[in-house]
């Protein structure tokens, strides 16, 4: 019974199929399987090692990545109001798994805080590759919306 439902598992995964076996002799005809070929799709996974790799090879070039990734993440929008900006970048970051706060200064300052970083581990690590990276992406927003606000580490 427990082979079974190992099986079972295995065909529900889509690691093996189902194979049909000869009919050639008189009885009930064997339950048949062969593996499927290809990458193991409940196999073990390692982000973190990629997002190090790639941070290792951005570190190592003066590429801004986060306004280069803002590009892909934003589409450009007619000139915001500064209320606009903020609420877009904000919800922009909230997409994005930073779990930001807006705090309204007494000046002319506002400042969102991230209260999550997506790449903790590696900022433990590589705070200086890091947080230039969500600085960047933030900076790289407001450009590409044309806002009349910047954002300042």
């Amino acid at each position: 019974m427990r082979e079974k439902s190992r099986l079972d598992a295995l065909l529900k995964t889509g690691q093996v199929d189902g194979v049909e076996a000869d009919r050639a002799k008189p009885g009930r005809p064997p339950l048949m399987f062969r593996a499927v070929p290809g990458m193991d799709p409940a196999g073990p996974r390692d982000y973190r090692m990629l997002a190090g790799t790639l941070a290792d090879a951005i570190s190592r070039g003066r590429d801004p990545a986060g306004r280069a990734c803002a590009k892909h993440l934003t589409e450009p929008a007619n000139t915001p109001r500064r209320g606009q900006a903020i609420d877009r970048l904000t919800d922009l970051l909230t997409d994005l798994g930073f779990a930001p706060e807006k705090h309204s200064g007494t000046t002319d300052v506002d400042k969102i805080g991230l209260r999550n970083c997506p790449f903790l581990e590696l900022a433990r690590t590589r705070r200086e590759m890091i947080c230039p990276v969500h600085l960047g992406l933030m900076q790289g927003a407001l450009a590409a919306w044309e806002a009349p606000i910047a954002v300042d580490a």
